[in-house]
């Protein structure tokens, strides 16, 4: 199975809190988040997004986000160094793609059905 993951945010970033998608390959809604917290970013939505992905995937999955600095970087490394605060959250994603044996793949966000699906479903 493939799902796509993108984060979203509550207006500017930073902001007052947002969320994650989830969508199956069908492009079908697997599962929206919100959170609501001071300082929110779009990168701890799109980590977010990732580590919810990381959760529902079956071993030998594939997930796909249009976020670079987390799906090259962040993710395969298990640390965040301009976000230590996102450390944790980092780390719990990478070992469940190793754990999983999950591939994490990058996707324009023009491909990512979570993405589209966020864009139309802002507020919702």
């Amino acid at each position: 199975m493939t799902y796509d993951v993108d984060g979203w945010m509550n207006g500017r970033n930073p902001s007052d809190g947002g969320g994650f998608t989830i969508c199956r390959e069908d492009g079908s809604l697997m599962k929206r988040v919100s959170f609501n917290k001071v300082g929110w970013t779009n990168n701890d939505a799109e980590l977010w997004a990732v580590a919810g992905g990381v959760h529902v995937a079956k071993v030998g999955d594939i997930i796909r986000s249009d976020s670079q600095v987390v799906v090259k970087w962040w993710v395969p490394r298990g640390v965040c160094k301009s976000r230590p605060d996102l450390n944790t959250l980092c780390k719990l994603a990478h070992d469940g793609i190793r754990d999983k044996r999950l591939t994490l793949t990058w996707t324009p966000r023009e491909h990512n059905r979570a993405g589209i699906y966020n864009d139309g479903h802002k507020g919702n």
